[in-house]
């Protein structure tokens, strides 16, 4: 009899376990309409950003979505952002949910760490880069950024490398515009060209980056 109540509790457990299991796999995924993918990109320095990515099905080469990459806080990964992710994704955003460097599976950093932390938030920079020049089924030009906590500071070098400090990227890397166009931090949107006659200013700094 107690052989009997031992195996009918341990047939419940595992029942409760299944249902939870399928019960989470329906909430991240929104009942199978977000497909979520566990990435390593590999970054232009060496180093490898852990990425998980949110794809609603409405998100395609045809269908471009809107984007945002997100940052987890100090001494985290980026489990701590699942639920970010799981709403915006829910709402049609791809969401690219990063491990910085030196956290979770991301490498360390090529650089010293504080180095790499201020100029390029600790791969949040390299990844807008890599992801509006690679990723097809997202609009580049609605690419936002956003972080909990420290990620939060990740966010504001980010930015800062795109306008603030009037930096531009050009076939060769990052550079410094001895003629900034007019900067607007609020938005984070990228120098634009003071005038007309700066056409190579223009295409270098075609996309625009949104703080949430």
């Amino acid at each position: 009899m107690k052989k009997k109540t031992m195996l009918r509790l341990l047939a419940a457990a595992l029942l409760l376990m299944l249902i939870s299991c399928l019960g989470a796999y329906a909430i991240q995924t929104d009942m199978g309409n977000i497909r979520v993918m566990d990435v390593k990109i590999p970054m232009p320095q060496g180093e490898t950003l852990r990425v998980l990515i949110h794809k609603p099905a409405s998100a395609t080469r045809d269908n471009p979505a809107p984007c945002v990459i997100t940052s987890h806080g100090y001494h985290a990964t980026l489990e701590t952002q699942d639920i970010t992710s799981i709403e915006l994704a829910r709402r049609g955003f791809v969401v690219f949910n990063m491990d910085t460097y030196s956290a979770g599976d991301s490498s360390g950093t090529v650089e010293e760490y504080g180095y790499n932390r201020s100029y390029y938030g600790l791969g949040m920079l390299q990844l807008v880069d890599y992801v509006h020049d690679n990723i097809d089924y997202i609009d580049p030009d609605r690419i936002g950024i956003t972080g909990h906590s420290t990620g939060g500071r990740n966010v504001a070098f980010t930015l800062d490398a795109y306008g603030r400090n009037g930096l531009h990227r050009t076939a060769g890397g990052w550079q410094r515009l001895h003629h900034q166009g007019q900067l607007r931090a609020d938005s984070g949107l990228l120098p634009r060209p003071v005038s007309a006659e700066q056409p190579s200013q223009r295409r270098e700094c075609g996309h625009q980056l949104c703080p949430l």
